[in-house]
């Protein structure tokens, strides 16, 4: 059940007209059939992506992960940030579900996925998934946008009772440890 908290509301309900961010340029045109956003923050968790999406077109599913990252970085294309940025990206892409890695809650990109109605899952969360800069702190925000996720999955025990006192639904949190790339059989 989507969150029918007003803490995202209020939040945005302070910025009036666009709230920054340069138009995105170069993105690849949209494959047909599936597409998933990966949002991830880090590059190094570029080798499991790659293991993942690997397997999928091994699978013969029509499924495409679009990953992104803070900064463009090989396959990966730049994460939007600011309400043009994010609106276009949502357009071009028409992603169908957002995986988003670790730890990095944006309260504009969670703002528009709601909007758009498109499904996320919060992968990979450590104990930092709590913490807001300090200009976006405000009473249930966080609980409001961990709440968007249909599911969490945390590193660890103690991270998913975090996640919980922080807003969480307890029934959407698995303990499923951290995002590792699948082992590569040796040769002989």
């Amino acid at each position: 059940m989507p969150d029918r908290s007003l803490s995202l509301a209020a939040y945005f309900s302070r910025y009036k007209g666009d709230w920054g961010g340069k138009p995105l340029t170069d993105m690849p045109p949209r494959p047909n059939g599936t597409v998933v956003w990966v949002r991830a923050t880090n590059p190094d968790q570029l080798d499991a992506l790659g293991d993942l999406s690997q397997q999928i077109q091994v699978d013969g599913d029509k499924i495409f992960l679009i990953i992104s990252l803070p900064f463009a970085s090989g396959e990966a294309v730049q994460s939007p940030r600011g309400h043009g940025q994010i609106c276009a990206f949502l357009t071009h892409w028409r992603s169908n579900l957002v995986l988003w890695l670790d730890s990095d809650l944006d309260p504009s990109t969670l703002f528009e996925l709601k909007q758009s109605a498109i499904s996320c899952m919060l992968v990979s969360a450590t104990k930092n998934v709590l913490r807001l800069p300090k200009k976006s702190r405000m009473p249930g925000l966080m609980g409001a946008m961990l709440r968007q996720f249909v599911r969490i999955m945390v590193v660890d025990k103690d991270v998913a009772m975090q996640v919980v006192r922080g807003g969480a639904d307890a029934s959407r949190i698995e303990t499923l440890g951290p995002l590792e790339s699948a082992s590569r059989p040796s040769s002989f």
